[in-house]
């Protein structure tokens, strides 16, 4: 992997976050490094790194768990909905974060009602970082006082 050049900064603000906050949202214009910046953030760390498709929530799902299930050893999990996937994790002792790049296709493709209720009900003590490129509906979506997760992020 390539050095992180002039992140200094940014990787001091995801450590602070790190010892005081529990939802992050990273978010800016494709090709700007926010994928690399996350990578060197979680590099020696307890995290999970799951990248979403621009594709149904069903396939993000189906991906997500034969991940999961090979990084864990735990043949052939097969989870129904995001909130059972953060259960799972959320009782893994091996784990303190959870990474979700390009977290606007799964808004896209209508997570986000569960998300509300993962951050509110089944996030406990693991924290969570959302990435995303498509600005207009990570400023409308999430940042948005409609926003099922308005106010919920750090």
């Amino acid at each position: 992997m390539k050095p992180l050049i002039d992140r200094r900064e940014e990787l001091r603000a995801l450590e602070e976050w790190y010892n005081k906050g529990r939802v992050a949202l990273i978010f800016g214009r494709r090709r700007v490094g926010k994928t690399r910046l996350v990578l060197e953030f979680i590099k020696n760390k307890r995290a999970v790194y799951l990248l979403a498709a621009d594709s149904t929530l069903e396939y993000n799902l189906a991906k997500f768990s034969e991940e999961l299930s090979e990084r864990f050893s735990v043949p052939g999990l097969r989870f129904r909905d995001f909130e059972e996937l953060f259960r799972f994790i959320e009782g893994r002792s091996d784990v303190d974060i959870v990474v979700i790049d390009e977290f606007g296709y799964l808004v896209k493709a209508g997570a986000l009602p569960q998300f509300q209720r993962i951050v509110d009900l089944i996030l406990d003590t693991k924290k969570l970082v959302l990435t995303g490129s498509t600005i207009s509906a990570i400023e409308s979506k999430l940042l948005g006082y409609r926003s099922p997760l308005y106010g919920r992020l750090d």
